[in-house]
């Protein structure tokens, strides 16, 4: 059962639609989770101003807490190889990110950007973030099995995920190891990284793997943000993986990746089922074609997981630095007219700066 109300999503995201995005947060609030952290995604197939729309729903959602991890551009307007990855860190800190989020690890952007997070064109900047503790969020890799078309057509939903483009078995992708391989070497670099590895990382059926990252890399962490497939890697090694969660309880998060209004509750529900839910089977609440079984762990644990990591990961959000903010939104608003930029966007900007402004006079 679960033993604790209090509830802080650390894997959501926010929506291009300015009043949709904002009526997204009110509902997530209205269904319990009062504190949330909203991750920007900067590559290419997404809205090039996520940066700036995960800081202004920030500022403007007064009655819950929101913080904001910002993401690097990779788009081609932005000249994203001469602006030094470490200058871009810093600026998204100073508008008021509370961490950084990485998703350059995923196996097709990995292969859009040509260079991993090893390469030494990202070593400043992890230098500085091992340095200030700044909190990250990092989504490596996929599935396991989405290097196999054999078994991810044995999947309900298979046709679509390669539809979505997600099936890397062929060479033009790495391998799941070579991508793993090179966040090691990251690790190994800056031990000290405070980082939370998105979606388990993927490691529900390596559990051993999990483990000794956590003994090796003191500051690293887990999110539980779905992917169906990982609980049902956690209900076939159930024994062991509860004895985990209930040991590591201090190094996992909630988290849903809760991108849309109306939002999906069967999420939620999947994840406080996992936590707190009885240790029967049941259909997976989001994807019910899988099954899954609850730890129902200790009420520390399920605190620790719900909240209180939460709040020793980022405390009190930073302050929104609006006029540094308002400079950003222009300079990028100035690059995409420069540039003949989607109208949509910076109309979108423009509101961004109105807005803003206003809340500065």
């Amino acid at each position: 059962m679960m033993r604790t109300n209090q509830i802080a999503d650390v894997h959501i995201h926010c929506l291009p639609e300015l009043d949709d995005g904002m009526a997204m947060l009110r509902e997530l609030r209205d269904f319990g989770i009062r504190e949330m952290n909203i991750l920007a995604l900067t590559l290419v197939e997404y809205p090039v101003d996520d940066n700036i729309r995960a800081l202004y729903y920030k500022q403007k959602m007064t009655d819950a807490t929101v913080s904001a991890f910002g993401g690097l551009y990779y788009h081609p307007h932005l000249n994203h190889y001469g602006v030094p990855f470490l200058k871009q860190a810093e600026t998204l800190l100073d508008m008021g990110c509370d961490g950084i989020k990485f998703i350059e690890e995923k196996p097709e952007y990995r292969k859009y950007i040509g260079f991993g997070l090893n390469s030494k064109l990202y070593d400043e900047m992890f230098d500085m973030l091992e340095e200030r503790q700044v909190p990250i969020v990092c989504h490596i890799n996929d599935p396991e099995e989405y290097w196999s078309e054999e078994k991810i057509r044995q999947w309900p939903i298979g046709e679509r995920l390669i539809e979505f483009g997600w099936l890397y078995n062929n060479d033009s992708f790495l391998t799941y190891d070579e991508i793993f391989g090179e966040m090691l070497e990251r690790l190994e670099r800056n031990p000290k990284l405070n980082i939370i590895f998105a979606h388990f990382m993927f490691l529900s059926h390596r559990i051993d793997t999990a483990r000794k990252l956590l003994e090796t890399y003191p500051n690293l962490k887990f999110d539980l943000t779905p992917g169906w497939e990982m609980f049902v890697g956690f209900r076939e090694n159930y024994d062991a993986w509860r004895e985990f969660f209930e040991t590591y309880s201090d190094r996992i998060f909630y988290g849903t990746d809760t991108a849309g209004y109306p939002i999906k509750k069967a999420i939620h529900e999947t994840v406080r089922y996992a936590v707190g839910g009885d240790p029967v089977e049941i259909p997976i609440p989001h994807a019910t074609f899988a099954r899954m079984k609850g730890f129902d762990l200790s009420k520390e644990a399920q605190e620790n997981i719900c909240w209180r990591n939460y709040h020793r990961l980022i405390g009190d959000p930073k302050p929104v630095n609006v006029p540094r903010l308002l400079q950003e939104t222009q300079n990028l608003r100035s690059i995409l007219e420069r540039n003949d930029g989607e109208a949509e966007i910076i109309a979108r900007l423009k509101r961004i700066e109105r807005e803003l402004s206003a809340t500065e006079e």
